[in-house]
């Protein structure tokens, strides 16, 4: 039973480390003076997780709801993040070396390859990554 236990933990942590898809906010942001600590903490805000339903979705009926979470967030958000700056383009990551770009009002763009952006993380060294 042991034996099984730890194929079951093995099999859950495997599935936790599966990317997963997401809505990033691009403001283009570089770093000057701002604290680690602060924009880790505000990380959150640049990456906005969906629904596994959303990627269940017809190709074409998919690209309409994001294009509709990026214009509604924008607006929401009242055209920018805290300590990010303002809001250029939103990137729908749907595999970690591709995604769809998308302008303010969710109209989609183009289909890009690039690597995920760089996320800050709090670590005990307070990097990021």
């Amino acid at each position: 039973m042991g034996n099984d236990f730890n194929n079951l933990y093995f099999i859950k942590d495997k599935r936790n480390e599966q990317f997963q898809p997401y809505l990033f906010v691009e403001t283009y942001f570089e770093r000057k003076r701002e604290m680690v600590i602060a924009i880790a903490f505000c990380e959150g805000q640049r990456r906005i997780k969906l629904y596994s339903r959303v990627e269940q979705m017809k190709f074409e009926v998919r690209q309409i709801i994001i294009g509709e979470i990026c214009a509604v967030h924008y607006k929401a958000s009242k055209k920018e993040l805290p300590i990010f700056g303002s809001i250029q383009c939103y990137k729908y990551f749907y595999q970690p070396d591709k995604a769809w770009v998308f302008d303010v009002a969710g109209n989609f763009i183009e289909t890009i390859s690039e690597a995920e952006p760089d996320k800050a993380t709090a670590s005990e060294e307070l990097e990021i990554t």
